[in-house]
This record gives C-alpha cells, sequence and structure tokens, in this order.
C-alpha cells in the first residue's frame, strides 16, 4: 500500500514535496485520505466528487476516488483526484449573502407598506374624531376599525420578532390537544372565525409531547390562520391528531391540518414558506416560516401537500415526550 505517483497539483494543494511522499505507506497522506484510498482498493467502492475538509489544515477539498483494475479483473491499485474548493466556497457564501440582502430589502420594503397603511386609517380616524365626536355610529366604527388595525400592526411585529431572532423554550411535558386547543384559542382572540367551520379530531389516547406550550400553540394558531384566512365567504378547517410510531426513534405524533377552502396551485408550493410569499388579499405574512421555525425548534418536521382537489394540506410531526431526560430546559 505505496503511493506511487502524486503530481505537482497535489503537492501545492496539500503542501508537501513530492519526493517525501513517493513510495511512503498510504497513511502518510493527511487523514482521512489514505483510509479513503485504501478502502477504494480493496472494497472497490469508490467515491464521486464528495466534499470534505481535512482536520489538520482545515482545507476544503472536492475528492473522487476509484479502483484501478488490469486485464483479467486484476486489480492494480486505487487513485484519487482531488481539488481544493475553498474559492469556490468563498464565492458561493458570497452569494448566498448576497440573496439574503435582496430578499431581506423586498420584505423591508413589502413591510413599510404593511404598517403604513393600519398607521394611515388609524391617524385617518383620529383627524376626524374632533368633529364627529357625538356621532354614535363613527365612534363604534372608530374602536373597531382601530382596534383592528393595532392588532395587525402587533401581528405583524410579534411575527418579525418570532422570526429574525432566536426564541427562548419553556419547555415542558404536555398534552398535544391541549396546545392545539390553546392554539384556536389564540385564533378566536386575535380574528374572526365566525364564518369558519372547525373540526378537531383528537385521538383517544393522552400523547405527550416536549414542548413550549405558549410558543408551540402560537405555530398551530399561525398555521390555522393560514387555512381560514382564506377570500371564500365562509372558510374550513380540519385538525385530526395521531400517533405515529415509525417518525421518530421512541414514536412520534402526527397532526395534518387540512381544508377544503385553501386551494393552492401546484406551482406555488415552494413558495407557502418563503417569507416574501403574498396570501390571496396580497398581504405579507411570517405566520407560515415561524410556524415551521418553532416546530423544527421542538425537534418536529412540517410538511405541506396537495390533496386530490388541489385543497392545502400541512402534517406537522412531532416525537412523543417518553418521559426520558429533562424537560424543563431553556433551549434557543
Amino acid at each position: 500500500d505505496r503511493i506511487t505517483a502524486f503530481n505537482r497539483q497535489a503537492a501545492q494543494i496539500l503542501n508537501m514535496d513530492a519526493s517525501e511522499v513517493i513510495a511512503k505507506d498510504l497513511r502518510y497522506l493527511p487523514s482521512p485520505l489514505g483510509d479513503i484510498l485504501f478502502h477504494a482498493r480493496n472494497s472497490g467502492q469508490g467515491r464521486n466528487r464528495e466534499e470534505l475538509e481535512l482536520p489538520r489544515d482545515r482545507i476544503p477539498l472536492e475528492i473522487s476516488a476509484y479502483q484501478l483494475v488490469g486485464e483479467g479483473e486484476n486489480m492494480l491499485g486505487s487513485v484519487m483526484i482531488f481539488d481544493n474548493i475553498a474559492e469556490r466556497r468563498q464565492l458561493e457564501q458570497e452569494r448566498r449573502k448576497t440573496d439574503q440582502l435582496e430578499v431581506l430589502n423586498r420584505f423591508v420594503g413589502q413591510l413599510a407598506h404593511e404598517i403604513k397603511n393600519p398607521m394611515v386609517a388609524i391617524l385617518t380616524f383620529a383627524e376626524m374624531l374632533p368633529e364627529r365626536y357625538g356621532d354614535e355610529s363613527f365612534r363604534e366604527s372608530f374602536a373597531l376599525t382601530v382596534q383592528k388595525e393595532v392588532r395587525r400592526l402587533n401581528e405583524l411585529v410579534e411575527q418579525l420578532i418570532d422570526f429574525a431572532t432566536p426564541l427562548s423554550y419553556k419547555y415542558c411535558a404536555a398534552d398535544i390537544h391541549e396546545i392545539v386547543e390553546h392554539g384556536l384559542i389564540l385564533i378566536q382572540e386575535q380574528h374572526s372565525t365566525a364564518e369558519a367551520a372547525i373540526e378537531f379530531f383528537r385521538h383517544e389516547q393522552t400523547l405527550l409531547v416536549r414542548a413550549d406550550r405558549t410558543l408551540l400553540a402560537r405555530a398551530f394558531a399561525y398555521l390555522a390562520y393560514r387555512f381560514l384566512h382564506t377570500l371564500t365567504e365562509k372558510s374550513s378547517l380540519s385538525i385530526k391528531v395521531e400517533p405515529c410510531p415509525s417518525f421518530f426513534t421512541g414514536g412520534g405524533v402526527r397532526l395534518s391540518f387540512c381544508s377544503t377552502t385553501a386551494k393552492l396551485q401546484k406551482e406555488d408550493m415552494d413558495k407557502i414558506f418563503n417569507p416574501l410569499c403574498l396570501q390571496q388579499d396580497q398581504r405579507i405574512s411570517l405566520g407560515l416560516p415561524v410556524s415551521r421555525k418553532i416546530v423544527e425548534d421542538h425537534g418536529g418536521k412540517m410538511h405541506a401537500s396537495l390533496n386530490q382537489g388541489g385543497y392545502l394540506k400541512i402534517d406537522v410531526e412531532l416525537p412523543i415526550y417518553n418521559g426520558k431526560g429533562q424537560v424543563n430546559s431553556l433551549g434557543t
């Protein structure tokens, strides 16, 4: 298992002298290059353009390794081709930063527009209040409008904080059904659900999860509101809870949110978790991105799909709490 060839480019990348490397054991190469060559030689299982980082100098490499076979399937050895991809990675990072800055700029522009609309409504009513204070119908309209627009402003700020900053979680063992019910109460407090039909299908068993009751309930409220906030006269939402043992090592629970009024085009599926995605009424909402962030911080997953009628369905999967480990620790 000796090194028989070591070209100039390899010597430059690894900062090694070729004359010192030739005829040396494979283990003379920086780890894990020797091990990869040895494995490719003996097993025939190569590697194709895989990325790794050398522990010694933190050099990022893209490597390919193959077994060399001669006539009559006679094994001759192995060969490795590698390249330093540090410059490529830097360019990719700069490109990602540029893309993120573009997204941020676009979002800030939309957010400023969203904030301006309720502020204009509040200011208009405030200017008219001295002249029409004696008008009872105006006072009622003023109170309703101001409450609605202030609630909208508070919701935007709350979502922006949840989206842009790390969250601190106060975990406890909680029944998933109670958390869902808390989320539905939040929906009723913040939005009118008079024209909404909500069905909640509980499972017969108590299903405990390790969760921050408040934040996970808020995630479910954001998620439910995405289904209820439609342009149809009456919206619907169905929530079903069921255990799913195969999702996680210790067992899991799945919550299925679906509707017959929240229709979505197939090409829009990839956009629903995008913070720049507009709702049907052309408003921005960080509800779904924040909801997914909270679920993932709880060790869960969130999947969106369309049923046969083209209606939106979102599944939330969370690990069951089995009573092991610290449940009340803070996390970010």
